[in-house]
């Protein structure tokens, strides 16, 4: 697909270069928790299927072994935001439910930006915990 402006600006992709776009609903015990919605600048002329990702699950170990592209580093935001009507629906939750967005964008081992993707969290289904240490 033709990425959104935000898009391109985080995988700082010129005008006129295609990503591939993968979107997911994520569950935990058949119901779902999650909307994970990820853009994808593969080297050109490369694709993952839609029956890779249904086999091996993470599209982290696709670009590994396929492509020889191992995720390094990612910088990644958090704040809330409300459900859309369409959310709601795949989320199976009132629209206007508070939902956790995470946003992250993924560089590869040559420094190369990979993916940007935007997953949403049921408020309700989610906890996210972070330890912080001080080194001396």
């Amino acid at each position: 697909v033709d990425p959104p402006a935000q898009v391109r600006k985080q995988l700082e992709l010129p005008a006129g270069r295609q990503v591939l776009r993968i979107k997911r609903v994520r569950t935990g015990n058949g119901e779902p928790i999650g909307i994970q919605d990820s853009y994808l600048a593969l080297p050109p002329g490369q694709e993952i299927t839609r029956a890779e990702v249904e086999e091996r699950g993470s599209i982290y170990n696709i670009l590994q072994e396929k492509f020889g592209i191992f995720p390094s580093e990612a910088d990644e935001t958090l704040e809330v935001t409300l459900a859309s009507a369409e959310e709601a629906a795949l989320l199976e939750i009132p629209p206007g439910s508070p939902l956790l967005l995470n946003e992250r964008t993924l560089w590869s081992q040559n420094r190369q930006a990979v993916e940007f993707v935007k997953i949403l969290y049921r408020g309700d289904r989610y906890k996210y915990t972070v330890r912080l240490t001080r080194k001396s």
